[in-house]
């Protein structure tokens, strides 16, 4: 019977659903876990899936954007002409893109993405531009964690930033993250021992920089936090602080 609440719920809308939940529920079921237990989707584990993932969002090229977008996200013709871009709509952001991390973990969070929870089944627009490169060295950082015992106990803070989006959160000038070429991740308990401390971020870094990326692209250590960015740009960077 729950099962097939939940069900129904996915179906005529999240928002009277959570109204109408167990007052002995204890805690919230968010909207992914709704679609989740909705679509008993599997967590994205190859780079085949990967792209079977991609491949289910329309793709257009920069001049089919919609152009108020184009011109409040600052994209000009020198740098994405040349570029495809996702479609993203409605409950689609829920869908895993890489383990079990969803299409909204590298979407802006922004007054796009805002728009598009208050009313998943208007099926608002969000154009998400990602390197399928970025998408696999995430895939190989998970695996990497999992052969050596340990849990991928981190968030995506960012992934692909739109020019004015980069500006309003205080990205680099020209940074790979308006290219979706780069990903920051908050780094958790990663060994699993019930605290958050340097050691988990050590992990991370030390596959990142050795096994993952290496010499094909860009790593920021940030020492001061529990963050770490990398990038596929396709040569070598390391830094310290922001650039």
């Amino acid at each position: 019977m729950k099962n097939l609440i939940l069900f129904i719920c996915f179906f005529i809308g999240f928002t009277q659903c959570k109204k109408e939940k167990s007052k002995n529920t204890s805690k919230a079921i968010s909207l992914a876990e709704i679609y989740d237990k909705a679509t008993k989707q599997k967590p994205v584990e190859s780079y085949e899936a990967i792209n079977k993932v991609l491949a289910s969002f329309k793709q257009v090229s920069y001049y089919q954007l919609d152009k108020a977008y184009v011109e409040k996200a600052g994209l000009i013709p020198s740098l994405y002409a040349h570029r495809t871009f996702y479609i993203i709509k409605g409950k689609d952001v829920f869908k895993y893109l890489v383990g079990t991390f969803r299409v909204q973990d590298f979407l802006p969070d922004d007054e796009y993405a805002k728009k598009n929870l208050e009313n998943l089944q208007a099926g608002h627009t969000q154009y998400l531009l990602l390197d399928t490169k970025l998408l696999y060295r995430f895939l190989d950082l998970l695996k990497a964690l999992k052969a050596k015992g340990y849990k991928p106990d981190f968030e995506v803070d960012d992934g692909f930033r739109y020019p004015t989006f980069n500006d309003k959160t205080g990205g680099a000038k020209g940074s790979l993250h308006t290219h979706g070429m780069a990903v920051d991740i908050d780094i958790a308990d990663v060994d699993g021992n019930g605290k958050i401390e340097k050691a988990d971020k050590k992990i991370i870094l030390d596959l990142v920089e050795n096994q993952i990326i290496k010499d094909k692209g860009g790593v920021g250590r940030y020492p001061w936090s529990q963050t770490v960015h990398f990038d596929v740009r396709g040569w070598y960077a390391r830094w310290d602080k922001q650039n």
